[in-house]
């Protein structure tokens, strides 16, 4: 009968709801959809406990019941803007939580029909808080490493301005701190003129060829000015695609054992 059909029919409906939402909750991931008005019409668990409700009570409701004003605004914007271009969005965002700022990459896109009408706007946002933690991290520790190296570091780009240098070098360069010397060149420091175009020129050489120069030796000056020798080694620095960026350099200081060999 046409009763037994429509029962038949709703429940079939509510399995396959339930088979979304319980796929929707399982995804390790913010997930939501939200009207032409950028109000909630559905979420999964994740989504809800970020914005410190349920799944019930974010329905019908906006960012700017959940989130801060400025907070708010910034994704009313970008999502007002997905609406009227109808075109999609990968982003980072930065979103306040009750236990703290998070980061998320996130995905928005416009949802539209088959007869080609606009009808909602969907998201997902994947937590990378914890990820850029551990890279911090991990670039905390290899600071501290290089800083601690009883050797030279730096490493420049192209132009061989310095994109970084260990204490060591900071110091004999003449500067305070590593960070001080970011986008400097060896004409910025306590280097002569024609220490700096050597220095230079076998920069140039390494970019240029590709090929790595290890274990020469080179005139250099101390803290206070005094003639000095370092075993320096320099290699291209590469990105992932393999293409040369810049040079790392390393050297050794080898003046008390120059000094003994003349002796």
């Amino acid at each position: 009968s046409c009763v037994r059909t429509v029962q038949a029919r709703t429940h079939e409906l509510q399995k396959s709801q339930a088979l979304l939402q319980g796929f929707l909750d399982n995804v390790p991931a913010h997930m939501y959809v939200k009207d032409t008005d950028l109000r909630f019409i559905m979420a999964n668990d994740s989504t809800a406990q970020l914005c410190n409700t349920t799944r019930q009570g974010i329905v019908g409701r906006n960012d700017f019941d959940f989130f801060d004003h400025h907070a708010a605004t910034e994704f009313h914007q970008v999502e007002q803007n997905i609406l009227d271009t109808r075109q999609q969005l990968i982003l980072e965002q930065k979103i306040p939580s009750a236990a703290g700022l998070r980061y998320f990459i996130t995905a928005k896109f416009p949802i539209i029909d088959q007869q080609g009408n606009l009808q909602a706007l969907g998201g997902f946002s994947f937590d990378t808080t914890e990820m850029r933690r551990e890279v911090q991290e991990s670039r905390n520790l290899l600071r501290l490493v290089i800083h601690n190296l009883p050797n030279i570091v730096v490493w420049k780009n192209r132009d061989l301005e310095f994109l970084g240098v260990n204490n060591n070098f900071a110091r004999v360069a003449g500067f305070n701190s590593p960070d001080e010397m970011i986008g400097k060149t060896d004409y910025d420091t306590l280097f002569s003129r024609e220490q700096a175009d050597a220095y230079r020129e076998d920069d140039l050489e390494v970019i240029t060829t590709g090929r790595p120069k290890l274990g020469y030796e080179e005139s250099s000056r101390t803290e206070e000015g005094q003639q000095a020798w370092v075993r320096t080694s320099k290699m291209p620095l590469r990105n992932e695609d393999g293409e040369i960026i810049g040079i790392v350099g390393l050297a050794e200081d080898i003046t008390e054992s120059k000094a003994l060999e003349a002796n």
